[in-house]
């Protein structure tokens, strides 16, 4: 699964964005809306 959130909200969450992430889930991260990273686990 695919989720978009800001940078500043990955960040307080950050453990909990990683756990998912090693689940298989990738992040889209943005800066003022708009997208600036994609975050996901490489195996």
């Amino acid at each position: 699964m695919e989720y978009v959130m800001s940078i500043s909200q990955a960040r307080r969450r950050f453990r909990r964005v990683l756990k998912l992430a090693e689940k298989g889930h990738t992040f889209i991260l943005t800066r003022c809306g708009k997208p600036v990273c994609r975050l996901e686990l490489d195996e």
